[in-house]
This record gives C-alpha cells, sequence and structure tokens, in this order.
C-alpha cells in the first residue's frame, strides 16, 4: 500500500487531522492537542512526536489507528483497549502496539495473505483496516485474559502475526462475533453520536 511509503506530513492538514482526531477519541478531549509533547503518551505513543514511532508503517499507521477510532462499531473496543494498556499492572504503550499491528497487516495483504477477504470485500481497504482490527483484538484479548505485562510483547506480537497468517478469515470472523457479544448496542449507538457530534463541529 502506498500509505505505507508516505511519511507523516506537517504541512498536510489532513495527517494532522487525523491524529488530532485520534487522541480526542481516545481520550474524550474536546480540545486539539499540541503537535509535540508528552500528551500523546496517554494514547501509547512513546515520546513527544509521533511521527517518529510511524516511520515503520508510515502513514498507514495512522490511518488505520483513525479507522479504529471513529468507527463507531470499534470505538468502544478502542476505549477498552487503552483502559487495559494505562493499567498499572498490565501497561503497554497502546498506539505503539497498534503501529506493530498495522506491520502484520501490512505484510499479510503484500504476501497475499488476504486476496480471498479482498475479494469477497471487493476493497483492499476494507479488508486491510479489518484485518488490523482482528489482530489487535486478538491480542489485547489475550492480554488482558492472561494478565499478561510488557515483557510479553514480543512473544505475543510473534504468536499473534504467525496465527493471523495462518488462518486471517478466522481471526476476522472471531473479531467480529466479539464484537457483536462483548460490547453494548448503547455503547455503539453512543459511540456513533460522538463520531457524528464530532464531524460536525470540524
Amino acid at each position: 500500500m502506498a500509505a505505507s511509503l508516505a511519511p507523516l506530513d506537517n504541512d498536510c492538514n489532513l495527517h494532522l487531522g487525523m491524529l488530532r482526531t485520534v487522541y480526542r477519541q481516545l481520550t474524550g478531549s474536546r480540545v486539539d492537542p499540541p503537535r509535540y509533547g508528552g500528551h500523546w503518551e496517554e494514547i501509547g505513543f512513546q515520546g513527544t512526536d509521533p511521527a517518529t514511532e510511524l516511520r515503520g508503517v508510515g502513514l498507514l499507521g495512522l490511518v488505520q489507528a483513525t479507522y479504529l477510532t471513529t468507527t463507531p462499531e470499534l470505538i468502544p473496543f478502542a476505549r477498552s483497549a487503552l483502559a487495559l494498556a494505562r493499567n498499572p499492572d498490565q501497561e503497554f504503550p497502546f498506539l505503539v502496539l497498534s503501529i506493530n499491528v498495522s506491520r502484520i497487516a501490512l505484510h499479510a495483504l503484500r504476501d497475499g495473505l488476504l486476496n480471498r477477504l479482498v475479494v469477497e470485500e471487493e476493497s483492499a481497504w476494507t479488508t486491510v483496516n479489518t484485518f488490523y482490527a482482528a489482530v489487535l483484538h486478538h491480542v489485547v484479548e489475550r492480554w488482558r485474559r492472561e494478565h499478561l505485562t510488557i515483557t510479553s510483547s514480543g512473544y505475543v506480537l510473534q504468536e499473534a502475526e504467525k496465527t493471523a497468517r495462518s488462518s486471517p478469515a478466522s481471526l476476522v470472523r472471531g473479531f467480529e462475533r466479539s464484537l457483536a457479544s462483548d460490547f453494548t448496542v448503547q455503547s455503539k449507538q453512543t459511540a456513533r453520536e460522538q463520531v457524528e457530534r464530532d464531524s460536525k463541529e470540524l
């Protein structure tokens, strides 16, 4: 995907808008954050400049984080994942994890492992974004269930990539079932209303 080769452009309002949207959606802030600063660590970047950590997958990492935080059906999961990431007993850098999962999704797409799903969806973007969210969900729920800590991150990501590459369709189907059962209709409707409200304010 061409997006993986494009860096974050400080002169592009669209790029900066996505970055700020991710922050606002995850934190509930009504105010756009400054471009640089320690506040980015609140959502799981590891430094004061998110662009530094996006280099591995380029703009794709930001596009997929935006997808995660602006799709009403996914927002309750995204916020639940961030809450887990902030738990002192299990904390991990959430956006760094998201970027690593974008890399897994990108490699699966490039290697042709998502071709069948692309045909079914009739869209490479829909497929790779859904696959990304499914892999992220797989990692986060295992983290939650097994009470893992940051020391397990390397192993868990390796296992997630192996599982994702061996049975991508099964992973996506399982993710879709979990979304339907784990989060209430009300939480998704509330998220939908917030997205609509925020879009009117832009």
